[in-house]
């Protein structure tokens, strides 16, 4: 019965079916404004401080699960983690790792 009224709120336009993934309302809009989201080293600098960064970790993976479903790639595709430690006046202020589909480092 609920399979039925998907498919006629699909019919009529309401709903739009991602295979594997359900269900959902054509119209919904994001209920947040859009946020501008600035380069650090910019706002720190305009604070009248030194920015500075290093690289302490870069490394090959290859793609798990997980991995793959959250960069979209596939199961054994390399991937690529690094660990940057963001610095402001020399002060450690932030340290995210960071798994990506590219080197950071053309080298590696």
């Amino acid at each position: 019965m609920a399979n039925r009224a998907i498919k006629e709120l699909v019919a009529a336009g309401m709903l739009v079916r991602h295979q594997g993934l359900g269900a959902f309302d054509i119209n919904i809009q994001a209920e947040l404004p859009l946020i501008e989201v600035r380069n650090i080293a910019d706002e720190i600098r305009e604070r009248h401080n030194v920015y500075s960064s290093e690289l302490n970790q870069l490394s090959e993976v290859v793609a798990d699960e997980t991995l793959s479903s959250r960069l979209g790639i596939l199961v054994g595709e390399r991937a690529f983690h690094s660990l940057i430690v963001h610095k402001e006046n020399g002060s450690p202020f932030s340290w995210p790792t960071v798994m990506s589909t590219r080197p950071l480092c053309p080298n590696i």
